[in-house]
Parts: structure tokens; sequence; C-alpha cells
């Protein structure tokens, strides 16, 4: 073994700075997914309350009152009152809409000169035409004034629509990662960057889970399936081996009906082999020809 004092510093003193700089690097890996824990458990949190509730109509409202108020403000927050986008509010409510349903004009919001009263005009509009889809549905239920499938429908929409944009910000975020290694060659601290890009991006993230599932719920069409009718069978007669007839018959007259019938009816032109008696291969034939059974009618 060396045993110099000098180089067992100098050994020592390599060894301290490697293991310093292996506790930074893991320090920041600690410390870019506390960033992505924080979003994660925001979006696991939603994402419970979606799957172990059975009504979450009062979410959907408020998204939409939250969609409301981030259109109106998109369009008037920090302008003067001339430079308000009335016209692309309108236009933003009416793009909610599939072709044809949106009767919201500009009119409407003309009267109203102050936000928080066109915010109001907004959401109103929004939940009268989101329950005027909801009464189109076959088990609307008049007294609770709600239907069954609107709520598994609502359910589905929001758990897809944060399960697609979660995985795609998960992808983005790691992009954002690599992406802000280099800014230590400007000066500047990578960890502050990505702490501000992050946040940045998880409220984008926020804005277009309750964008896409109003969107999709405004949009989608809701078609009735029902089974296809079975028409009037022929009955076509078919021999069994105990001589039966099967027929499938649907209705009576000629008219479509619900469920088929099955009838089984015994053969009435011919004598059922069950009904022959039961004769020994070498026994006498019953027609009395006198010949054994397996040499005349068993051949």
């Amino acid at each position: 073994p060396i045993e110099n004092k000098m180089i067992s510093n100098s050994i020592e003193s390599a060894q301290k700075k490697v293991e310093g700089r292996n506790f930074e690097i893991r320090k920041h890996l600690v410390e870019y997914d506390d960033v992505m824990n924080k979003h994660r458990e925001i979006i696991y949190t939603r994402r419970r309350m979606v799957l172990f509730s059975d009504n979450i109509k009062n979410d959907i409202l408020l998204l939409m009152e939250e969609l409301a108020e981030a259109i109106v403000l998109g369009h008037t927050d920090g302008r003067s009152r001339e430079e308000w986008g009335l016209a692309g509010i309108a236009e933003a409510v009416r793009a909610l809409h599939s072709e044809g349903e949106s009767s919201f004009a500009l009119d409407d919001i003309l009267e109203k000169l102050e936000v928080e009263e066109i915010i109001e005009r907004v959401k109103h509009y929004l939940w009268k035409k989101y329950h005027e889809r909801e009464e189109r549905l076959p088990n609307f239920d008049t007294e609770k004034k709600e239907s069954s499938t609107m709520r598994q429908i609502e359910r589905a929409v929001y758990l897809r629509t944060i399960d697609v944009l979660w995985m795609e910000h998960i992808d983005n975020m790691s992009h954002l990662r690599e992406a802000v290694s280099f800014q230590g060659y400007g000066q500047r601290d990578p960890l502050i960057e990505y702490k501000g890009q992050a946040y940045e991006a998880f409220m984008q993230l926020l804005s277009s889970i309750r964008m896409d599932a109003i969107n999709t719920l405004f949009k989608m069409k809701f078609e009735i399936e029902r089974p296809p009718l079975i028409g009037r069978v022929a009955p076509e007669a078919m021999m069994t081996n105990e001589g039966q007839i099967e027929s499938v018959l649907s209705g009576d007259g000629g008219s479509m009906t619900g469920n088929p019938v099955l009838i089984k009816a015994g053969s009435s032109g011919s004598r059922s082999a069950r009904s022959q008696p039961e004769v020994g291969r070498n026994e006498p034939c019953p027609c009395g020809s006198g010949k054994k059974y397996k040499k005349c009618h068993g051949a």
C-alpha cells in the first residue's frame, strides 16, 4: 500500500469532491421530482373524485362557470372598455356548440357593459343549453330534472379528458427538463427556470382539461341504439332424429314483433321412430315376411 500523506490527502480530497457532486445531482433530481409530485397530487385527487363519485354534475357546472369567466376575461382583462372584444366573446361561446345549435348572438352581451354582468350572462346561457341537451335523453326524470345517462357520460368524458391530457403533460415536462439544462450557460439557475415554466404548463393543463371536457359534452351527439328487429321467418320443417319439427316464428300475421318464439311440434305425416316397437336384429321381422329383422326391414 502507498502510505504517503500527500497522496492520501489528495485521494481523500478528490473523493469528497466526487461525493459532493453526486449529492448535488441527487438533490437536484429530488427538487425536480417535487415539482412533478405536486402536479401529480392535484391531478390524482381530481381523478379519484371522479372515480368514486356517482354524480359530478356540480363539478361540471363549476367547470362551465370557470370557462365562462376565462372566455370573458380573455377578451376584456387589461383593456379599456372601447377595446373589449365583445365579438370575440360571442364567437367563443358559439364555438362550444356543434354546428347549428348555438343561438348566442352579440346582441346578448351588448346590453351589459360590466364584466361581471357579461360573465353571468354567459354562465346562464351555458347552463340553459346544457340542461336542454340533458332533457333530450330518453330516461330524463322530470321530477328530479336530471338523467342518469348524462351522469355516466359526464364521468366518462371527464375521466378520459384528464387521462389523455395528463399523459401529454408528463411528456412535455420531460422535454422541458432537458431544455432548461442549457439555462446554466446563460448564468441562470435551471431549477428556477424549470419551476417557473412548469407552473405555466400546469395551469395550461388545467385550462385544457376544462375546455376539452365542456367542449366534448356540448358537441357530442346522442344516438339511441335499438336492437335490430327480427323479421317474420317462414317456418321451414327440419326433421330431427326424434322426428320433430322446429320452427322459429316471430310475430303473427307477418308483423314485425319482438322476441322470437321457439315452437316444437310432432310430425303429422309419418310415424315417429320412437313409436315403432323395438326389435332385435336376429328376431323375426314384424312385417310378417318370416325373415329375420336384420335381413328384412333392418337391412
